[in-house]
């Protein structure tokens, strides 16, 4: 199955309404302009608006496989992500019951290659063989970098990078409090990598990619990170 290039978000009308268009692997389309529109290899956003924090929850992403009558043909992942608009984008989500996301959007939430990591890429995507490399190289590769995890008074950051070594460098400049790196490792997609452990993690997110996380988890993490 091919990445989408479109991404649309749909409204979630109700728990019923998901739950039907999730079990029958098909979306609902609001009015006949959407079914028009949104075409085979598109993909889509479930989602609802949270008003109280200003987020867009989505519960499900789904690539269009095709129509059957009045409803679109949908292959669906259930997921949770937190997507946060801005203050125009704000009004899309409050107003209409679905849009397509703008291409510079597409790209600051990430959304082809949170779509990858569901469709396409294995849980964790296979890390390189033999040693690790040290955290003061930088592999120039394509889609192969880090991912790491540090630990601070806030919480836990799960996040990916490069280059370790200008990555800890930066924090120890921009953040105004102490921090620990509790592990790190080289993926050969650390897009997807760290996709899938903000997937895996949703339900104890804090912030943007700040977690509460567990003992057992950051230990779960840093082992999986050096094998």
């Amino acid at each position: 199955m091919s990445a989408p290039k479109t991404f649309w978000r749909l409204h979630i009308e109700s728990d019923a309404a998901y739950r039907t268009m999730i079990e029958t692997s098909t979306a609902i389309p609001p009015d006949k302009e959407f079914m028009l529109k949104a075409t085979r290899g598109h993909g889509i956003c479930l989602a609802s608006y949270d008003h109280g924090t200003g987020t867009g929850l989505v519960r499900a992403m789904g690539i269009v496989t095709g129509s059957e009558g009045d409803r679109l043909r949908v292959t669906w992942r259930e997921t949770s992500v937190v997507l946060k608009p801005n203050g125009s984008g704000q009004q899309f989500w409050m107003s209409r019951p679905y849009f397509a996301f703008a291409k510079t959007v597409v790209e600051r939430y990430r959304l082809a290659e949170q779509f990858a990591a569901l469709f396409h890429a294995s849980p964790i995507p296979p890390k390189t063989t033999g040693a690790s490399m040290p955290g003061d190289i930088c592999r120039d590769t394509e889609s192969g970098g880090y991912v790491y995890l540090i630990k601070s008074e806030y919480g836990y950051k799960i996040g990916k990078t490069k280059n370790m070594k200008q990555r800890t460098q930066l924090f120890g400049v921009k953040l105004p409090f102490q921090i620990e790196i509790a592990g790190y490792g080289w993926f050969d997609d650390y897009s997807a990598a760290e996709i899938e452990y903000h997937r895996r993690y949703a339900h104890k997110r804090l912030n943007g990619e700040w977690f509460n996380l567990s003992e057992s988890d950051v230990l779960a993490i840093s082992r999986e990170m050096q094998s």
